[in-house]
C-alpha cells in the first residue's frame, strides 16, 4: 500500500523537483521527475495526458500517494503589481475581487483569464497600498486538474522567491526589514526580484542567449539598472538595495561558479550566494529543480509564516463526478440511437433477407428435384427423332372423321368395336341394337350427312356408301371409306 505524503512540487521544461514536507527536514522524501521535450513549454502544460502518466509512475515506483500538495509557481508563471485602492472605490469588495473588476479598465494583464491573491503592504488614511500577485487561471487549473487526478486531497500555489527569501533570512535576521534582490540564474534565463520588508514588490525575467561571460555581463548590468530604478522611480531616492541575494537553478552552474562569477563584481551590493543552499551538503545530491521545494520544506519545518496561495474557484468532486455519469449516460444513450439501433435494425433486416434467400434456394431445390431433367441423346436418335416428328406432321388423322360418326350415333346403338386402318383408308365399325332397322337407318344417315357432293372437304369426306353385313341378329358390321 502506497504511503500518504505532503508534497512540495516546483516544474521547469524538463523536470518536476519533489520534496516532503511535514516531517524532519532530515527525513524528507526528495527526487525529481523528468519530461519527454515539449511536453511543458514556458511552464504550461502541453501534453496533460502525458505528463500525468509520466507523475504517476513516478509515484508508484516510489510507493508514494501524494495528500497534499504545495505547488511552487516557475518565476515566469507570475506577475507582482503595486496597486492602491480608494477605500470609496473598494466598499465591500475584497481586494481581490477589486482588482479582478478593474482588469480592462485600470489594470491591464497578458492573461484571458487571471488568478490574484493580495498582500497589503501598507494601509494609509484613506487608501490601502496592496501587492496583487497575478497567474494565469488556465495554467493554475491545468496543474490542479494533474493532481486532482493523482487523488490529491489539498492543494495549494506559492511563488518561489517567498520560500527562498525565508530560508535566507532564517541566518539573517539583521536583514528581514531591509529591502533584498534575489536573482535566480535558470538554463537560458534569469529571474530578477525585489522583497521589501519580506514583502515582493517587483519582479523581472529574461530569457538570454550566449556564453557564460554574456550571462554574467547581463545580469550585472540589470542588478545595477534595477537597483537605480527601484531607488529613483519606486523610492524616489529614499530607500536602496541592501543585498543581491543569488540563486542557480541551471543544472550546469553550481553555487561554487555563481559565487566566482558574481560576488567580486556585484561587491557593491554586498553579493552573496544563499549560505543554507552553498554549504549545505544535501546540494551535492539535491537536483537543481528540487531547490524550490527544499526552500518551502524548510520554511515549513521552521513554522514560518507563508503566502496563503491563490484561491481557485473549483468544481466540486461530486459535481465533477456526476458531469461524467451524465456523459456517460449520455454517450450510451447517443451510442444506442445513433450507431447500435441503425446496426440492429441492419442485422435483423440482414437475417430477414437470408431467411427468404435459404427458403427460396430450397424451392429452387424442390423444383429441380421434381422436374425431369432432359437426356442426353445421341446424334443417331435425334435424328430418329426429328425423322418420326417430319413424319407426324404429314401423318393424316382419323380422330376428326371418327367423331363425326360418334356424334350421329343414337342413344339406342351401341359401339362393340371399331377399326381404323390407315393405309386403306378405312374405318370399320361394329354395332348393335334393339331392331336391325335402327342400324340400317344410321348408316343411311352418316352417308346422307357426310358423303361427297362434288368435291370432298372436312364436311365432306366419305367416298361412297358404307358397306353394310350383318354378323349376328341385330349386330351390324360397318365399312366405311374415306378420301
Amino acid at each position: 500500500m502506497r504511503k500518504s505524503k505532503d508534497l512540495a512540487i516546483y516544474f521547469s521544461n524538463q523536470q518536476a523537483g519533489i520534496y516532503e514536507i511535514g516531517v524532519p527536514f532530515d527525513q524528507s522524501f526528495f527526487g525529481f521527475v523528468q519530461f519527454d521535450k515539449g511536453l511543458i513549454e514556458n511552464g504550461y502544460i502541453k501534453e496533460p495526458e502525458l505528463v500525468l502518466q509520466t507523475m504517476n509512475a513516478f509515484f508508484i515506483k516510489e510507493n508514494i500517494k501524494p495528500r497534499k500538495i504545495i505547488h511552487i509557481l516557475h518565476d515566469q508563471n507570475y506577475l507582482i503589481r503595486d496597486i492602491k485602492i480608494k477605500d470609496e472605490d473598494l466598499g465591500k469588495l475584497s481586494h481581490e475581487d477589486y482588482i479582478q473588476s478593474q482588469i480592462g479598465k485600470t489594470i491591464y494583464l497578458p492573461y484571458e483569464s487571471s488568478e490574484i491573491t493580495s498582500i497589503i503592504r501598507e494601509k494609509q488614511e484613506d487608501a490601502t497600498r496592496i501587492i496583487g500577485i497575478v497567474s494565469d487561471a488556465e495554467l493554475l487549473h491545468a496543474y490542479h486538474d494533474i493532481y486532482d487526478r493523482l487523488k490529491a486531497k489539498e492543494v495549494h500555489f506559492e511563488i518561489a522567491v517567498l520560500p527562498q527569501y525565508k530560508l535566507y533570512i532564517k541566518n539573517h535576521q539583521e536583514q528581514q526589514d531591509e529591502t533584498l534582490m534575489f536573482v535566480s540564474i535558470y538554463d537560458g534565463a534569469y529571474s530578477i526580484q525585489i522583497i521589501e520588508q519580506g514583502i515582493p514588490i517587483f519582479n523581472l525575467i529574461e530569457d538570454i542567449e550566449g556564453g557564460r561571460e554574456e550571462y554574467v555581463l547581463a545580469i550585472e548590468n540589470y542588478v545595477e539598472r534595477i537597483a537605480n530604478y527601484y531607488k529613483y522611480n519606486m523610492r524616489k531616492g529614499k530607500k536602496n538595495i541592501h543585498g543581491v541575494v543569488l540563486f542557480s537553478l541551471d543544472p550546469d552552474y553550481d553555487l561554487e561558479s555563481v559565487q566566482k562569477d558574481f560576488v567580486k563584481k556585484l561587491k557593491s551590493f554586498k553579493a552573496r550566494v544563499c549560505e543554507e543552499l552553498l554549504f549545505n551538503p544535501l546540494i551535492n545530491v539535491l537536483p537543481k529543480v528540487a531547490i524550490p521545494t527544499m526552500a518551502y520544506a524548510k520554511s515549513y519545518e521552521e513554522d514560518i509564516n507563508y503566502l496563503s496561495g491563490f484561491k481557485l474557484i473549483r468544481p466540486k468532486r461530486s459535481i465533477t463526478y456526476g458531469n461524467y455519469i451524465n456523459i456517460i449516460a449520455f454517450s450510451l444513450v447517443a451510442f444506442m440511437f445513433l450507431i447500435y439501433m441503425p446496426f440492429y435494425a441492419i442485422q435483423e433486416d440482414i437475417k430477414f433477407q437470408q431467411n427468404r434467400n435459404n427458403a427460396l434456394q430450397t424451392q429452387l431445390n424442390t423444383l429441380r428435384d421434381e422436374t425431369p431433367q432432359n437426356p442426353n441423346y445421341s446424334l443417331l436418335q435425334q435424328n430418329y427423332s426429328n425423322a418420326y416428328d417430319l413424319i407426324s406432321a404429314h401423318e393424316f388423322s382419323q380422330a376428326p372423321h371418327l367423331s363425326d360418326l360418334i356424334s350421329l350415333l343414337p342413344s339406342d346403338i351401341a359401339i362393340i368395336n371399331y377399326q381404323l386402318r390407315a393405309e386403306q383408308k378405312e374405318i370399320k365399325f361394329i354395332l348393335t341394337a334393339l331392331n336391325e332397322e335402327v342400324l340400317i337407318e344410321y348408316a343411311l344417315e352418316i352417308y346422307e350427312t357426310y358423303g361427297i357432293v362434288g368435291e370432298a372437304s372436312e364436311t365432306r369426306w366419305m367416298i361412297q356408301k358404307p358397306a353394310t353385313k350383318f354378323t349376328q341378329t341385330n349386330v351390324l358390321e360397318v365399312v366405311i371409306n374415306y378420301a
